[in-house]
């Protein structure tokens, strides 16, 4: 991950997101998780990509040795 990249945890904007998805109403809350994930998207693609790498790599490693 880049030095001067927060992490999700630690992100301000991600946290004042989450703040915002918590405090809308129902109908609010579909565009402020969209907002959520674009940011995510944007800001932390690295971070994103190392988890799904982490949940699917084994998965994918291990089905592609069984051929």
């Amino acid at each position: 991950m880049s030095k001067n990249i927060v992490p999700i945890p630690l992100c301000e904007a991600c946290a004042d997101i989450a703040d915002r998805a918590f405090e809308s109403h129902p109908g609010e809350v579909e565009k402020v998780v969209l907002e959520f994930l674009n940011h995510v998207m944007q800001n932390h693609t690295e971070e994103v990509l190392a988890l799904l790498a982490e949940r699917y790599a084994p998965i994918f490693m291990a089905k592609r040795s069984m051929r």
